[in-house]
C-alpha cells in the first residue's frame, strides 16, 4: 500500500509538472522566431529516461559483444539463450557479457511490447527475444550509432537552449523561459520514469498471478498457468477468511481481518477441532456463522 501511495503522489506531481510544456510552447511561439519545432527540440536528448536507456544499454551490450572475437564467433549461431549462456560462462569476456546481460534484465527486464497488458511476457521471461535484438544490433555495428546519435541530439539541444537565451534580451522573459524549460524537461523525464515504475508494479502483479495460475494448473483447473489472465478479477480472488476458537473485536485475528478486508469469526469455541484440513467452509463475518460445505 505504501508503494501505491508513493506512486500516487508522483502521479499528482507529474500532472502539475507536465503543465509547464504548453507554457514553453507558447513562449517559443510568441517570444522566439519559432517554426513550430523549437519546444520539442528543447526536449530532445535530455537523458535519464529509463525507457530510452533500455535501447542504449542494449546497443552498448551489442557493441561490447562485437569487440570480443570469441563472443562474435558465438553470436551468429542458432543457439537459444540457455545454450549460449553455458558457452559464454566458459571464458572471461563471456562472463563479462553475462554480467552486463543480468544488469540489463535487472534494470529493464520488466518491459515488453504492450507492457500494460498483464498477459504479455516480459523481457526477462523471453531471453531469446533480447538475444535476437543483440544479434541484430551487432549486424549494424559500424553502420549506425544510436549512442552517438543520442549524444549529438543532446549537444544540439544545449546549443538551441543557448541560442534561445541570447534571443531573449529581456531578462524577465529569459528568467521565465529558463524556469519553464527546466520544468518541461524534468516533466518529460518524470513522465517516462513514472510509466516505467507502473510497469514494474504490473510485472510484480503478473508474477503473483502466474504463481497462482501454476498452482491451479497443477490441480488441472487450467491447462496452463497463462490461462489465469483470461479470468475476471472477481473469479480469481481467493483461500480467504479467519476462524478462531478465542478472541474478540480487538484481538490480533480481528484486526488483521479488517486490514485485509476478509471475513472473520472469532471466539468460535471448538471450531478449529471440528474443521478438518482440506475442508471447504463458508464464513459469514456479519452474523458470526461458520458453515462446513464439504
Amino acid at each position: 500500500m505504501a508503494q501505491f501511495t508513493g506512486l500516487l503522489d508522483r502521479v499528482l506531481y507529474l500532472f502539475s509538472i507536465l503543465s509547464a510544456y504548453p507554457v514553453l510552447e507558447w513562449i517559443c511561439t510568441k517570444w522566439l522566431p519559432d517554426d513550430g519545432s523549437c519546444a520539442s527540440q528543447l526536449l530532445a536528448g535530455v537523458g535519464d529516461m529509463v525507457d530510452a536507456d533500455a535501447g542504449l544499454d542494449l546497443w552498448r551490450m551489442a557493441a561490447a559483444a562485437d569487440n570480443s572475437d570469441k563472443i562474435r564467433a558465438l553470436m551468429p549461431s542458432d543457439d537459444d539463450w540457455d545454450t549460449l549462456e553455458g558457452k559464454l560462462s566458459q571464458f572471461n569476456q563471456g562472463r563479462d557479457f553475462l554480467e552486463s546481460w543480468r544488469r540489463f534484465m535487472h534494470n529493464h527486464g520488466h518491459h515488453c511490447r504492450g507492457e500494460i497488458e498483464l498477459y504479455n511476457h516480459r523481457w526477462f521471461e523471453t531471453p531469446d527475444y533480447i538475444l535476437k535484438l543483440v544479434r541484430g544490433y551487432m549486424s549494424q555495428i559500424g553502420k549506425i550509432d544510436p549512442v552517438g546519435n543520442h549524444a549529438e541530439r543532446a549537444k544540439q539541444r544545449r546549443q538551441l537552449e543557448q541560442k534561445c537565451r541570447r534571443q531573449l534580451r529581456n531578462p524577465v522573459k529569459r528568467l521565465i523561459f529558463n524556469r519553464f524549460l527546466v520544468h518541461s524537461q524534468q516533466g518529460w523525464v518524470f513522465r517516462e520514469n513514472v510509466k516505467s515504475e507502473v510497469v514494474k508494479l504490473l510485472t510484480a502483479m503478473r508474477k503473483m498471478l502466474l504463481e497462482l495460475g501454476s498452482k491451479l494448473a497443477d490441480k488441472e483447473v487450467f491447462a496452463k498457468p497463462d490461462d489465469i489472465f483470461f479470468l475476471r478479477l472477481d473469479e480469481i480472488e481467493p483461500a480467504a477468511a479467519i476462524v478462531m476458537d478465542e478472541g474478540g473485536m480487538i484481538s490480533h485475528g480481528s484486526i488483521i481481518a479488517r486490514e485485509y478486508g476478509i471475513p472473520a469469526v472469532v471466539n468460535a469455541g471448538d471450531a478449529t477441532r471440528i474443521i478438518k484440513t482440506g475442508q471447504k467452509i463458508r464464513v459469514d463475518g456479519d452474523r458470526g456463522i461458520v458453515t462446513i460445505i464439504k
